[in-house]
């Protein structure tokens, strides 16, 4: 039987084994042992962690182990790219205690980042839904990592939410372009950035000659 891919792609395909050591260590609960490498390394570094989740990147697609180290005594994020080995350690008798650690931590996370100093970015958009366009907010609800939806009148939703890292939600904001009443954010570099994009796209659209 043949099989046949319009779009294929092998991005993950060196971290695969990485990639299922974590997850059987996330299923057995215990500690591991893992080998890192850089490119600004030549010798690989090893740090003892116990693996609770594994997020991937809205912005890269890159996939990051999110773990409780020990000696920081703190959930830490590791790119599964720059693991070259896992090395299954002891179980940990009160994992569930670390997982709802991961859980909490997972809170204002969109996809990956933490942002530089786990400061929280609050996001707060509202989109126009007609009576007839209520699948716009099932989709709101469905997509939406974090946060919470309030209906302000008949024909607008607010959609708020606190993460680390804002930008990491730019992407989605603006699939509702056109929808948009109002967008905050406490991250005026995100906005900013947004507001950009608008005039950007306006300026390809609206007919500036020079804009291609």
């Amino acid at each position: 039987m043949s099989m046949n891919f319009k779009h294929h792609y092998m991005l993950y395909a060196m971290e695969s084994e990485v990639l299922c050591d974590l997850l059987l260590a996330i299923d057995e609960q215990r500690f591991v042992r893992l080998a890192m490498f850089s490119t600004r390394r030549s010798i690989p570094t090893a740090q003892m962690v116990l693996p609770l989740k594994i997020r991937i990147s809205t912005q890269t697609g890159r996939r990051y182990l999110l773990a409780y180290n020990t000696t920081a005594r703190k959930i830490t994020r590791h790119r599964l790219d720059s693991i070259r080995a896992v090395k299954p350690l002891e179980r940990e008798a009160d994992y569930a205690r670390y997982a709802a650690y991961a859980e909490k931590y997972a809170e204002n996370l969109w996809g990956a980042s933490a942002g530089e100093d786990h400061s929280i970015d609050r996001v707060e958009m509202t989109l126009r839904v007609t009576p007839d366009e209520y699948y716009i907010v099932q989709r709101l609800g469905r997509e939406k990592r974090c946060g919470t939806i309030e209906k302000c009148s008949e024909h607008t939703y607010k959609y708020t939410a606190e993460v680390y890292d804002a930008t990491e939600m730019m992407l989605w904001l603006r699939t509702f372009i056109g929808r948009i009443v109002s967008l905050k954010c406490s991250n005026t570099s995100v906005f900013e950035r947004f507001r950009a994009d608008i005039r950007a796209m306006a300026e390809l659209y609206g007919g500036n000659g020079d804009a291609v």
